[in-house]
């Protein structure tokens, strides 16, 4: 399965259990907390672009983030853990 990774730069902590709640309503299926980032991950082909844009124009009034998109190479997650 090919996943696709979202990494949003967001002004304070509490912004990630938001974004994670509007994404994951969507489904996206992985999430990753960092210092002032969240990487949040969909299968390539769960991914709807209206949704997506949906919700960032939702909540890009509200809060500031920023984000980019990337693909995730395939691998054998197994394996590495």
């Amino acid at each position: 399965m090919k996943y696709i990774s979202f990494f949003f730069t967001v002004s304070e902590q509490v912004n990630h259990e938001i974004l994670v709640a509007y994404l994951d309503a969507i489904g996206f299926e992985g999430f990753e907390e960092r210092e002032n980032c969240l990487v949040a991950f969909i299968i390539e082909k769960d991914f709807s672009q209206d949704s997506f844009d949906e919700v960032i124009n939702l909540l890009q009034p509200k809060f500031k983030f920023s984000y980019h998109r990337s693909e995730v190479e395939n691998r054998n997650w197994n394996a590495e853990w």
